[in-house]
């Protein structure tokens, strides 16, 4: 059975919730909590998700930005040409989605500029990681987490 963009999103959205409701309680009082993308992958892909299977997106209810987020959530920011060496040194195969990444720039596109938007509004913190190696990326995230 194959689920739709909307159901896949709303699943997504079911998961964002219970995880608010979790860092908003007692056992994560006093805690930082921090997410690589959480829920905002979704965010950024489900209309473009929507688009290629023809249906039609379900609107952003921003009052999911209400919930409880992570008092961190980063967005690993790498250019096309530094993901595809990436990938390609990996020798790893692509994942479905970096498939959809390489076969339509339109659909690159615009989930690049969904997570931007999701940076503008500051629920997300872009790091360009480009240049930097695996242990940079977690001395840049150290660093904004903890600024000296």
């Amino acid at each position: 059975m194959q689920l739709s963009e909307a159901s896949k999103h709303l699943a997504f959205l079911a998961t964002f919730k219970h995880m608010s409701d979790i860092a908003a309680g007692p056992d994560y009082r006093n805690k930082i909590i921090i997410a690589d993308r959480y829920y905002f992958c979704s965010l950024a892909m489900h209309a473009p998700l929507a688009a290629l299977t023809n249906e039609v997106p379900l609107p952003v209810d921003y009052a999911v930005f209400g919930f409880e987020k992570p008092d961190f959530a980063f967005y690993l920011d790498l250019d096309e040409t530094s993901r595809r060496q990436r990938l390609v040194a990996r020798g790893k195969s692509a994942s479905p989605v970096e498939k959809l990444l390489d076969a339509d720039p339109k659909f690159n596109e615009e989930v690049r500029a969904n997570y931007r938007m999701l940076v503008a509004r500051g629920l997300l913190t872009a790091i360009p990681v480009a240049s930097l190696s695996k242990e940079e990326v977690v001395g840049a995230i150290f660093e904004k987490i903890n600024p000296r």
